[in-house]
């Protein structure tokens, strides 16, 4: 078995990770197997989708996107002015 890096054990067992899974992403070096670096690259590929899901959970994520028309939408009422402006005006 390799021997793990304690500092990086430390900061994965910090922020959150299983004792198991921090170990056994600590351990992955040169000298670990096919199977372990699929391993760790398939938990980095999980902990980037968690990530993004709890980013687009966040309020300051939603507000982002929320005063923002789309081009097809702003051409749409930019047309809705013209045609307003050029029509004839009712009393």
């Amino acid at each position: 078995m390799a021997k793990n890096d304690t500092d990086l054990f430390d900061r994965l067992r910090q922020a959150g990770l299983r004792k198991q899974v921090a170990k056994t992403l600590s351990e992955i070096g040169d000298g670990t197997s096919k199977k372990a670096h699929r391993a760790a690259r398939n938990a980095v590929t999980d902990l980037h989708s968690l990530a993004d899901e709890i980013e687009r959970r966040l309020p300051g994520a939603a507000a982002d996107t929320r005063g923002k028309t789309s081009a097809p939408a702003s051409d749409r009422a930019s047309t809705r002015r013209r045609t307003a402006e050029d029509a004839p005006r009712r009393r």
